[in-house]
């Protein structure tokens, strides 16, 4: 486990520890679960926008795109994932 110096602005740092207080967490554990949450936020949008550039282009193409719910339950899932 790395060791990571992180500068906050004060209001944030407040704010976060309290919220970490109140869930009685660490700051750690706060500030792990939400770096934690946002990359699994950003992946997921990410992976949403690849779908739609891929049906846009398939369309202008006039190819069918297959629908694309199996793809995101695999990548729920983790099955096939390229991250």
């Amino acid at each position: 486990m790395r060791v990571i110096t992180i500068r906050f602005p004060d209001e944030l740092a407040a704010d976060a520890r309290t919220e970490s207080e109140t869930e009685g967490e660490s700051i750690n554990q706060f500030v792990v679960h939400a770096v934690a949450d946002t990359i699994k936020r950003r992946r997921a949008q990410r992976a949403l926008h690849n779908m739609a550039k891929r049906r846009a282009s398939m369309k202008a193409a006039g190819r069918v795109a297959p629908p694309s719910e199996a793809l995101i339950r695999q990548l729920r899932e983790g099955v096939d994932r390229r991250d």
